[in-house]
């Protein structure tokens, strides 16, 4: 198993209580950088992430580029005010843990993040787009959000610093897209429900914390998107 954790004694609890359920092959990192190193040349089946690092990204900042690399993990953490736990809702994180943890308890969620995480469906909805004169196959998960730009569309993709190009209206994309996930809120945007981080009156907070877009929820939209996101 791979764990994310700067404390050496709690390191040497997780490390025993690990090899107890046999899990003999552990391997801790400190900080993030280490962790994005490794991901580059191996991919973890699952990862234990403390959210207090120290100095550098802290563990949410890692969850959230877990995310988009599709790596199970969840979060062991002895900081769990309410603050820091909406934090983490944001993240795709299977659960936040307490620590220390108990024997019993770490077998049960590791077992049970496991089992969600080989539920998870192998078949992605993607659709071909041009971008830049070339066919780009998009994940429907990683669209952010789609503006309208007269004849053309800017479509914003997890990752990218800066909107694609697509040659296609608004609504004629959403139409190609065909995703009950892509939402019209605004005369001249969509988003993707899963990517709007909160909400401030009428005013949407699209991506995460350290790079989002500020959306405005149009009228004729406003009792739709209420729908969806209490639904």
């Amino acid at each position: 198993l791979y764990i994310v954790e700067d404390d050496p004694i709690a390191q040497r609890d997780l490390n025993e209580k690990l090899k107890l359920l046999g899990y003999d092959n552990n391997h801790f990192f400190t900080n993030v950088a280490d962790v994005k190193e490794l991901i580059k040349q191996i991919r973890p089946d699952i990862m234990i992430v403390d959210i207090e690092l120290g100095s550098g990204e802290n563990g949410i900042e890692l969850g959230h580029w877990l995310d988009q690399q599709s790596i199970p993990y969840f979060f062991l953490s002895g900081k769990q005010d309410t603050t820091t736990f909406v934090k983490t809702d944001y993240t795709k994180a299977y659960t936040n843990i307490e620590k220390p943890i108990s024997l019993a308890t770490l077998r049960n969620v590791l077992h049970a993040t496991l089992k969600k995480a080989d539920e998870r469906p192998s078949n992605k909805p993607f659709v071909f787009l041009t971008i830049a004169d070339c066919e780009h196959k998009v994940l429907i998960e990683d669209i952010e959000y789609l503006k309208a730009a007269r004849s053309y569309c800017d479509l914003k993709r997890v990752g990218k610093q800066k909107p694609d190009l697509i040659s296609m209206p608004l609504q004629s994309l959403m139409e190609k897209l065909n995703h009950s996930n892509l939402i019209r809120v605004h005369r001249s945007f969509a988003v993707n429900i899963n990517h709007v981080m909160k909400r401030s009156g009428n005013v949407l907070f699209v991506g995460n914390e350290k790079d989002f877009t500020k959306i405005d929820l149009g009228k004729t939209y406003k009792s739709h998107f209420e729908k969806m996101i209490h639904s």
